[in-house]
């Protein structure tokens, strides 16, 4: 009964802690972006596109 209570909780903390990893790889690769327009990576961007999924 207590584990089931729990469970939402753990849940919601974790897809909250994912969302803010993938917000992070957002903004920093936005900012090398900025600084480095010539030298972003594709292979940078081809990560952000299968992990946004």
């Amino acid at each position: 009964m207590d584990y089931r209570m729990k469970k939402p909780i753990i849940t919601s903390c974790l897809s909250l802690m994912l969302s803010l990893r993938n917000n992070l790889i957002l903004v920093a690769y936005t900012l090398w972006h900025i600084h480095y327009p010539n030298r972003a990576d594709n292979k940078m961007f081809l990560y952000l596109e299968t992990h946004q999924q």
